[in-house]
């Protein structure tokens, strides 16, 4: 029983530690074509992203409205099974008990917040078919050592 209390906290604590490590993102530099042409593809490229983006918050609305039809059909359920429930209590109070008032149920819409969004990786394709150079960097945006 030690030996789990032991290990049980040398893993909480390396997670911690691991918590607190530097977060880094990657950083994008763009250089654009240098032809008039190659310009004017980047502003297919930006049309199509924007597309995309509208694309992606559409797909975040339609599950926000999912998540709370959903949540009003199990709630519509709840009602349904708490007034057969009262039926058979009221018919035989000794035999069934008294249920309890169903309540709403939260509404989780995070998940909608991580639908697939590959508009920046898309966008960068089509700047570099374009003839734009794009350089990539690590940068560190918390606990980063001084």
């Amino acid at each position: 029983m030690r030996r789990l209390a032991l290990y049980s906290m040398v893993t909480t604590f390396a997670l911690l530690l691991s918590a607190c490590g530097p977060q880094i993102r990657t950083h994008y530099d763009y250089t654009p074509p240098a032809s008039a042409q190659g310009m004017q593809c980047l502003s297919s490229c930006q049309m199509s992203t924007t597309q995309c983006q509208a694309d992606v918050e559409y797909r975040k609305g339609q599950c926000r409205v999912d998540a709370e039809r959903d949540a009003e059909f199990d709630f519509l359920q709840r009602k349904n099974d708490y007034q057969i429930a009262i039926g058979r209590f009221q018919v035989d109070p000794a035999k069934y008990p008294l249920p309890d008032k169903p309540q709403r149920p939260y509404v989780s819409t995070y998940h909608c917040d991580n639908v697939s969004n590959t508009c920046e990786a898309q966008f960068r394709t089509c700047y570099r078919s374009c003839g734009g150079q794009i350089q990539e960097r690590q940068v560190c945006v918390a606990n980063c050592e001084q």
